[in-house]
């Protein structure tokens, strides 16, 4: 992203290489297997994750990707839509799918910026959803970032800089949702 904002990388070269990162992306997701040990998992474990782009098509890649990923989960079901959807119609998906969890997906270089501007919507329209933010490969300061990503809304997230810590968070969120089942 950087390089093209920056005018060293060709417009066409970009979309080659966005084309090639989204192949290699869905090829490896398809080889990982879906873990079925669903007996370690209590009951009301199941779980809707709904992954959005931040905004960019390199964004949409990385949320495919997370989405794809946590497919492998166990009762997890996902879906991820496309950075050429408006932010008002990743709003209305939110509302239509009702997921226990949005990720927004974001990669430098503003990623930051982007996703502070997807979670200042999403917490306006849904205060009570858990937002896992996906800032993939970000080297800022996660203080610094939560001060930022906190401004932007009264809503609870998560945040993590790479693929496993957000499958973990999911995982983990599945635990507390069957806990909280529990007591109920």
């Amino acid at each position: 992203e950087r390089d093209l904002e920056e005018g060293s990388l060709s417009e066409e070269r970009h979309t080659s290489i966005l084309e090639s990162v989204r192949e290699i992306a869905e090829e490896s997701a398809e080889h990982l297997d879906k873990k079925t040990d669903t007996e370690s998992l209590p009951a009301g474990t199941d779980l809707k994750l709904l992954c959005l782009p931040a905004r960019t098509k390199s964004d949409e890649i990385s949320a495919m990707m997370f989405a794809r990923l946590s497919e492998k989960l166990s009762n997890v079901e996902v879906r991820y839509l496309s950075a050429t959807s408006l932010m008002s119609e990743m709003l209305d998906q939110v509302k239509e799918l009702n997921p226990d969890i949005v990720c927004v997906c974001s990669l430098p270089p503003t990623a930051v910026s982007k996703a502070r501007y997807s979670l200042k919507k999403i917490h306006v329209s849904f205060p009570d959803v858990q937002v896992l933010v996906g800032l993939w490969q970000s080297n800022n300061a996660v203080e610094k970032v939560m001060e930022r990503l906190e401004s932007a809304g009264k809503g609870t997230q998560q945040i993590v800089s790479n693929l496993r810590e957000g499958l973990n968070q999911i995982e983990q969120f599945q635990l507390s949702k069957a806990a909280t089942a529990d007591v109920a």
